[in-house]
C-alpha cells in the first residue's frame, strides 16, 4: 500500500519492483506496473512531495500528453496553468513547424505543477508503497546480481529493500549508476542554456523557437498561461565571456531581441538558471537485475524538448516489457530470474532503436540548424517528437 512511514533501524521489505527516484520516470514506471498488479516499492531522496526539477523546458509532445491522459491528470495540469501548445521554429531561412499539421497537440507544463501531480497520483495506487526521504547507500548483490539496495532517511532510520528487479529513475547524475560502476557515453553540445519565467503578455499558442548563425544559438519562447519560460542556448565560449553578468547579457541579447519581433515580455519572475551541462548522455547497466529509465538511461540535450515525454515513454516500454514477460502472480510467487533479464535486454534493444538513434541524430542536428531546412528532416524530425505512436511491445 501507498505510505510514507519512516523504517526503524536494520527493517527489512520485499516487493516484486523496486524503483529509485520519484520523478517523471519513476512515478510513471510506478504506475503503469502496479497498474498490471506488480508489488511496487518506489523511494525518493527527497521528502517534500513538492520537490520537482527546475531547470527545464517542460514541454510535453503529443506522445507524452497521451500518456498524461492514461493515468487521469492531464485535465488537472490545464486546470492549473498549462497550455496547449506546438513548435514554430523560426531560421534565417524560413520557418518550420512540429508537428507539420501545426495542431495544439503538445502542452507546456510547467515542472513545479507536474511532478507534484505525478507524486499525487502515484499516493492513491494501492499497489505502490512510498518511501520518501530515503537515499540509497549501497547496492545489494548476490554475485553480480543486485536483488535491493540499503538506504537510509536522513541518517536516522535505515532499511534494506528487496527485489525481483531494482529500476533506476533517479535521473542524470544518478546514484545507482555510480554505485553500480555504469558506463557512460556523451555527445557533448558545448552549448550553455539560461533560463527564467517572465509574465506572459501574449495569446500566443506556440512555443517559439529562433535559431541563429546557422544552429549555434537559439532563443526560445515557452507560453504557459499567465507565465512564459524564456530561454537561450549559446556557444560555451560566448558564455565564458559573459558569465560574470550573466544577468545583463540576458536582458541585452535575448529580451531585447524578443521585444523587437512584437512579442510584448513582462517582468521577469525568478532567477535566471544557468545549465552548463547540457550534454546528451547514455549508460548501459554494467549489472544484472537493474534496468535504467528516463534521464538516468538517457539524457538528451533539453533544446530538443523532448526529456519529459521520452522519460514517460521510455517508462511505458520498460512496463510493458516486463508486463508482458510476467503476469504479477508469478513474479510474487518466484524469483523468476531469467524471464525478467530477457525482458530488460528486450528493452534495452528497443530503447536503443527508439530513443538513443533519434537522440544523437537530434544532437547533431541541433548544432547544424542549416540542416534543418532539409525538407526530408524537417518530416523525419517532425515523426520523432511529433505525433507518432509510442513504440509497441512486439
Amino acid at each position: 500500500m501507498s505510505t510514507s512511514e519512516n523504517q526503524t533501524q536494520g527493517a527489512a521489505a520485499r516487493h516484486d519492483i523496486l524503483i529509485v527516484g520519484a520523478s517523471v520516470a519513476g512515478c510513471f514506471t510506478a504506475l503503469k506496473l502496479a497498474q498490471q498488479g506488480f508489488r511496487v516499492a518506489l523511494l525518493e531522496q527527497h521528502s517534500e512531495m513538492t520537490h520537482y526539477k527546475k531547470v527545464c523546458t517542460h514541454i510535453i509532445q503529443p506522445d507524452g500528453v497521451r500518456l498524461l491522459k492514461s493515468i487521469g491528470i492531464y485535465d488537472t495540469l490545464l486546470s492549473q496553468g498549462g497550455q496547449a501548445t506546438y513548435m514554430e521554429l523560426l531560421t534565417e531561412n524560413g520557418t518550420l513547424f512540429f508537428p507539420l499539421s501545426r495542431k495544439t497537440h503538445a502542452a507546456n507544463i510547467e515542472r513545479q505543477y507536474l511532478d507534484p501531480s505525478l507524486k499525487k497520483r502515484v499516493a492513491k495506487e494501492p499497489n505502490i508503497r512510498c518511501y520518501w526521504g530515503y537515499r540509497v547507500d549501497e547496492l545489494i548483490r548476490e554475485t553480480n546480481r543486485i536483488v535491493g539496495v540499503r538506504a537510509n532517511h536522513k541518517q536516522e532510520y535505515k532499511i534494506n529493500l528487496y527485489a525481483s528487479l531494482v529500476i533506476a529513475a533517479d535521473g542524470k547524475k544518478s546514484r545507482i549508476a555510480r554505485l553500480d560502476n555504469t558506463a557512460e557515453k556523451t555527445i557533448r553540445s558545448n552549448r550553455v542554456a539560461l533560463f527564467a519565467y517572465v509574465e506572459n503578455r501574449s495569446d500566443l499558442s506556440q512555443t517559439k523557437i529562433w535559431s541563429f548563425e546557422r544552429g549555434r544559438r537559439y532563443i526560445t519562447y515557452f507560453p504557459n498561461g499567465k507565465r512564459a519560460l524564456l530561454s537561450c542556448y549559446l556557444p560555451f565560449s560566448s558564455y565564458q565571456k559573459h558569465k560574470h553578468n550573466i544577468q545583463q547579457y540576458y536582458d541585452d541579447a535575448v529580451k531585447t531581441f524578443v521585444n523587437k519581433t512584437g512579442l510584448p515580455l513582462g517582468n521577469q519572475l525568478s532567477q535566471l538558471l544557468v545549465a552548463k551541462d547540457t550534454s546528451t548522455l547514455y549508460r548501459k547497466p554494467n549489472s544484472t537485475g537493474l534496468a535504467f529509465v528516463g534521464d538516468a538511461f538517457l539524457t538528451v540535450d533539453p533544446l530538443t524538448g523532448i526529456g519529459c515525454s521520452w522519460a514517460m515513454k521510455s517508462a511505458d516500454l520498460l512496463s510493458r516489457n516486463i508486463a508482458k514477460a510476467l503476469v504479477a502472480k508469478e513474479i510474487s510467487t518466484a524469483d523468476n530470474r531469467q524471464a525478467i533479464d530477457t525482458a530488460v535486454k528486450r528493452y534495452q534493444r528497443l530503447h536503443k532503436l527508439h530513443f538513443l538513434i533519434p537522440a544523437y541524430a537530434m544532437s547533431i542536428l541541433s548544432s547544424k540548424g542549416h540542416l534543418l531546412q532539409n525538407p526530408i528532416l524537417t518530416r523525419i524530425i517532425s515523426r520523432l517528437i511529433g505525433e507518432q505512436p509510442a513504440p509497441e511491445f512486439q
